[in-house]
C-alpha cells in the first residue's frame, strides 16, 4: 500500500523502493512503540506471548518474553518488507527490459 502511494511521486524507481522500505520499517517501529505504551499504561499484555492458566481468566503464563516478541515482530516485518522490495525490483526490471526490447 505504501509503494502505491509513493509510486505517484516523481522519483526514480530505486528511491521509491528505498522510501517504501524505510516507511514500512518506521510504521513497524511506531506500532511496537504503541504496543509498549499501551502495555505500560494500561497493562493490556500486548507485548509477549501469554497462555491462559486453567486456574482462572486473569492468570497468564508468559511463553515468549516481551522483548523477544518485539524483536521477532520487527525481524519478520523487516524480512517481509525486504522480500516485497526485492519483488518490486524484479518486476519493474522485467517490465523495463520488455519495453527496451520492444522499442528496438
Amino acid at each position: 500500500m505504501v509503494f502505491y502511494l509513493i509510486a505517484k511521486l516523481n522519483l526514480e524507481l530505486k528511491w521509491k523502493i528505498t522510501f517504501t522500505f524505510f516507511t514500512a520499517i518506521g510504521i513497524l517501529g511506531l506500532f511496537e512503540l504503541g504496543e509498549y505504551g499501551l502495555d505500560h499504561l494500561f497493562d493490556l499484555k500486548l507485548q509477549g506471548v501469554y497462555l491462559r492458566d486453567i486456574g482462572g481468566i486473569e492468570k497468564f503464563n508468559l511463553i515468549v518474553d516481551r522483548i523477544d516478541d518485539t524483536m521477532i515482530d520487527l525481524f519478520l516485518g523487516m524480512i517481509g518488507t525486504m522480500l516485497y522490495s526485492l519483488f518490486l525490483i524484479i518486476k519493474y526490471r522485467k517490465e523495463l527490459s520488455k519495453k527496451t526490447h520492444s522499442s528496438m
